[in-house]
């Protein structure tokens, strides 16, 4: 009875993995087709006539020779990875801030924080437009990186001071004793204790910039200031779908490796920041 309840929760698991991975499969797909050949494909699947010899590499070619695709993959790399670091930045230092210390309006900041990740991206937007308006910053790159700052950093100060609340003060008290100043105790103390919580902080803040679709496609309007998002988008809209499908997963890949880089920093920094009382 036990090895059939063992099976059947394989088989369970082994078509959740199919059903998640097929539309993936499904894109990547459709990318090495050529636009002539996208109507027969589901012909051709359906009746198992799927040649090789139908499959090019002509539409990646046109994505990664296209000025407009190079210039939203420029424009989206120097948000998410200027948001990501600033972001993650100002939630270790405040993260450490608040876990550490005791001030007045400390339980309701931290409140605040969280009530602000219960709006969902289609009610701030207009917020946004009116700030970024009133600061002269609407249609501009700074302007978007602004907004989204202030979607990814109260998430990054609460991973960052969650971690410090886990870690005793007694690797840090030990490090005063020692005579480490206030630059040599971040710089080598807190820093290297902390990579894993400030690797997921970053990560997330950076892929929420590198997908995020409403907010870009709302600020900005002059296509040579587009993100990916709404810059594959307008590959949908001039029926580019082999384009489309290519430009999906070339910018898929940083994310990708991103994630695999995490993964690769929680294993190796998992027992960083604890002692041993």
């Amino acid at each position: 009875m036990k090895r059939i309840y063992y099976v059947l929760i394989q088989l369970f698991l082994i078509l959740s993995v199919i059903l998640l991975l097929l539309p993936v499969l499904w894109v990547v797909l459709i990318s090495f087709y050529s636009r002539d050949l996208m109507r027969t494909i589901f012909s051709e699947i359906l009746h198992g006539r799927l040649h090789l010899s139908s499959l090019t590499l002509g539409n990646y070619l046109y994505i990664l020779t296209d000025p407009n695709f190079l210039q939203w993959l420029l424009n989206s790399a120097i948000v998410a990875a200027s948001v990501a670091f600033v972001s993650t930045f100002i939630g270790f230092m405040a993260g450490y801030g608040i876990s550490r210390y005791q001030f007045p309006g400390r339980r309701v900041f931290l409140i605040s924080l969280l009530v602000t990740q219960l709006f969902p991206i289609a009610m701030m937007i207009v917020p946004f437009l009116i700030i970024m308006s009133l600061l002269g910053l609407i249609g501009t790159l700074q302007g978007l990186s602004l907004a989204y700052l202030a979607t990814t950093l109260p998430f990054s100060i609460w991973i960052l001071k969650g971690f410090f609340d886990t870690v005793p003060s007694d690797i840090e008290e030990a490090a005063v004793v020692d005579g480490a100043n206030l630059l040599q105790l971040i710089g080598y103390v807190l820093i290297p204790i902390s990579r894993p919580a400030l690797a997921t902080s970053f990560i997330f803040s950076f892929v929420t910039c590198w997908n995020e679709y409403a907010i870009s496609f709302v600020f900005l309007s002059d296509v040579s200031l587009y993100t990916l998002p709404p810059g594959i988008k307008s590959l949908l809209d001039n029926n580019d779908l082999s384009g489309f499908a290519a430009a999906v997963v070339l910018v898929s890949i940083p994310v990708v490796f991103l994630f695999m880089y995490i993964r690769k920093e929680l294993v190796e920094s998992v027992t960083l920041g604890s002692v041993k009382e």
